[in-house]
C-alpha cells in the first residue's frame, strides 16, 4: 500500500500513519545524538579529565554564549582542545584563573613533558616527588615557565608576576643563581695517616728501644677518627641544567694529642738517640730525664704533643654528558686547593736532686724540640660524576684527579734552658734542643709535581620535597707529603764544637711519603 499522502482524498491510512510516526521518532533520536556530538566535541578532552574540567568547560561555554549574544552572525569558531597528556594540577589552576579574569582561551594546549624534563639528577632531590624537575646538580622544579621554577621561580626563566615571580626580587643573574642553589652539609668522621716518629720516650738509660723499655715511638701515634665538616654548594648556569657551578669546602678536623710521662709513674725516664760521635752508624744512647740510683737522683717529666690539620677547597664547572629519566653523568673540571699542617713537639723537664758533680745539685734543665711541616697543593682537577635514582633512593659516585704543584716546607727549632740551684737561680738559654740543633734547623722549601686521586660514593634518601638525608664515603690519596714526625733524625753527635770536629748530626733529611685520608659522613641536602 502506498504510504504517501493521498492528495486526491486528503486522507491518511491508519496503518501507514503508525509506521510514519515510528519513523519520525527514530529520526529525532538520531538528530539529537548528532547534535550532542557536535556540541560536546570541543570539550571531549576536558570531559575525560573529571568533574573539574567538565565544570570549567561549562563555565567557558556560558561565557562564550553571553559574549556572542546579540551578534548571531559573528564568525567565531571553537577549536577543539589539543590533548597530548592529562593536564597537571598547575594547568587546571591556570585555566581557572584565566576564566575568572574574563579572558577566554579558545584552544588550551597541554604540552607533553619529556623524560629529561622530569629527571632529577645529582643533588636534585630525586624523582620520588621530593625533588624538583630538570635534573642537574642544583636543579629546581617547575612553576609553569621552565624546569627550575617551582622551588624558586625566577623572571630570568620566563616567569611573570602571574606565575608567582616578582621581577624586582628575581631580576638579576646573581639572584637567579641563588634561586637554583643546592646546599649539602655533612659531618664526616675522618681517618688520616698517623704520625710515625722514631723512639721518643724510653725507660732505659742505655738508649734501649725494645718493647720492654720503649714507652712512645717506632709506631703510629694516633690513628683514631676525628669529626670534620664538609659543605657543598651548587647552582645551575642554564635552565636545562646542562652547565653548573660547584663549590666544595671540607675540613678533616684538628687532631691534637698529648702524651705525658712522669717520674712518679716511671722512676726512670729517658729520651733515646743514636750517638754518632765515634761511630758513624751510631750506638744506642739516651738523655736521662729522671732516675733513682745510689749515686744520682733526679725527677722530671716528658710531654709529647702531636697536631694535624687538613682542609681543602674545590671550584668546579659541571658539564652534562648524558642524561635519561633516572641516570645522569657529568664532567667536572676546575681548581683544587689542599693544605696539610703537622707539628710534633717534645718537651722535657729535669730537676737534679743528687749528682756526683755537686755543682749540678739543685739545677733544673728544660729541653724543647719542635718539628713542623706544611704541605700546600694548588692545581687543576678533572673528574666524572654520576647518579642513579631508584624510587626515593639516589646513588651517586664521583671520581676526581687533581694535577698540580705541592709546596713542601719544614721548620725545625729547639731550645735548652738551664737554671742554676738556689739561691742564685740564674737561667741560661741556647737555641738548640736534643734532636733539633743548628745542623738541621735550616728552613726547608721545595716544590714537586704530584697527582691526587679521589673517589667518593654517596647514598641519599628523599625525606620530603627538597630535603634529602645523605650517607657518603670518600677516599683521597695524597702523594709526596712530608709529615712532621718523619723529619726527626735520631742520629746525634754529642761532641759538636766550634770549629766542628765531629759529624754534622742530626742532619736534615727531608722525607715524604703517601698520605691517605678517608671519611664516612652523614648529612642533609637542601634545595633552595
Amino acid at each position: 500500500m502506498d504510504c504517501n499522502w493521498l492528495t486526491n482524498h486528503h486522507q491518511v491510512s491508519l496503518s501507514c500513519w503508525a509506521r510514519h510516526q515510528r519513523y519520525l521518532r527514530g529520526l529525532a533520536a538520531v538528530s539529537g545524538f548528532l547534535t550532542l556530538v557536535v556540541v560536546a566535541s570541543p570539550a571531549f578532552g576536558q570531559l575525560r579529565t573529571g568533574r573539574e574540567q567538565r565544570s570549567l568547560y561549562h563555565e567557558r561555554l556560558v561565557e562564550e554564549r553571553q559574549s556572542n549574544r546579540g551578534n548571531q552572525k559573528a564568525d567565531r569558531q571553537v577549536v577543539p582542545a589539543s590533548y597530548q597528556q592529562p593536564p597537571t594540577a598547575n594547568s587546571i589552576m591556570e585555566d581557572s584563573s584565566t576564566v575568572g579574569s574574563g579572558i577566554v582561551s579558545e584552544s588550551p594546549v597541554y604540552e607533553s613533558v619529556t623524560s629529561e624534563e622530569t629527571h632529577s639528577g645529582y643533588m636534585s632531590g630525586g624523582s620520588c616527588g621530593c625533588g624538583g624537575s630538570g635534573g642537574g646538580l642544583v636543579s629546581g622544579g617547575r612553576c609553569g615557565c621552565d624546569d627550575f621554577a617551582d622551588i624558586a621561580p625566577t623572571c630570568a626563566s620566563g616567569c611573570g608576576i602571574a606565575d608567582g615571580c616578582d621581577p624586582f626580587l628575581f631580576g638579576g643573574p646573581l639572584t637567579t643563581l641563588i634561586s637554583r642553589m643546592t646546599i649539602r652539609a655533612e659531618v664526616p668522621l675522618y681517618w688520616r695517616r698517623a704520625a710515625g716518629p722514631p723512639a721518643l720516650v724510653s725507660t732505659s738509660t742505655l738508649g734501649g728501644t725494645g718493647s720492654a723499655n720503649l714507652l712512645l715511638g717506632n709506631t703510629a701515634l694516633d690513628d683514631s677518627a676525628t669529626a670534620g665538616f664538609r659543605l657543598v654548594l651548587g647552582t645551575s648556569l642554564t635552565a636545562d641544567g646542562r652547565y653548573g657551578l660547584l663549590f666544595r669546602y671540607w675540613n678533616a678536623g684538628k687532631q691534637d694529642d698529648t702524651y705525658n710521662f712522669d717520674s712518679t709513674q716511671f722512676p726512670t725516664l729517658t729520651r733515646p738517640f743514636r750517638n754518632t760521635t765515634t761511630v758513624a752508624a751510631g750506638v744506642p744512647d739516651s738523655q736521662i730525664i729522671a732516675q733513682n740510683t745510689a749515686t744520682a737522683e733526679s725527677n722530671g717529666n716528658i710531654s709529647v704533643q702531636s697536631r694535624s690539620e687538613v682542609d681543602g677547597v674545590n671550584f668546579m664547572l659541571q658539564s652534562l654528558l648524558y642524561r635519561d629519566r633516572f641516570t645522569k653523568v657529568e664532567a667536572l673540571y676546575g681548581y683544587q686547593y689542599l693544605r696539610i699542617d703537622e707539628q710534633l713537639a717534645i718537651n722535657s723537664n729535669t730537676n737534679v736532686v743528687q749528682d756526683p758533680n755537686p755543682f749540678l745539685e739543685g739545677t733544673s734543665i728544660a729541653v724543647s724540640d719542635n718539628f713542623a711541616t706544611t704541605n700546600t697543593f694548588n692545581g687543576v682537577v678533572y673528574g666524572l660524576m654520576g647518579s642513579r635514582e631508584i624510587g626515593r633512593l639516589r646513588f651517586e659516585s664521583t671520581v676526581r684527579l687533581g694535577i698540580g704543584n705541592m709546596h713542601q716546607r719544614a721548620n725545625i727549632s729547639g731550645s735548652t734552658t738551664t737554671t742554676s740551684a738556689p739561691p742564685t737561680r740564674i737561667s741560661n738559654t741556647t737555641n738548640q734542643g736534643l734532636l733539633a740543633r743548628n745542623t738541621n734547623s735550616i728552613p726547608y722549601d721545595n716544590n714537586v709535581y704530584t697527582v691526587i686521586p679521589e673517589v667518593g660514593i654517596n647514598a641519599a634518601y628523599c625525606i620530603r620535597r627538597g630535603l634529602d638525608f645523605n650517607v657518603g664515603y670518600n677516599y683521597m690519596l695524597i702523594p709526596k707529603v712530608g709529615q712532621a714526625s718523619r723529619q726527626i733524625n735520631s742520629n746525634l753527635a754529642v761532641n759538636l764544637s766550634d770549629p766542628l770536629t765531629g759529624s754534622p748530626d742530626p742532619a736534615l733529611n727531608y722525607r715524604s711519603r703517601n698520605y691517605w685520608l678517608n671519611s664516612l659522613g652523614l648529612g642533609l641536602q637542601w634545595k633552595y
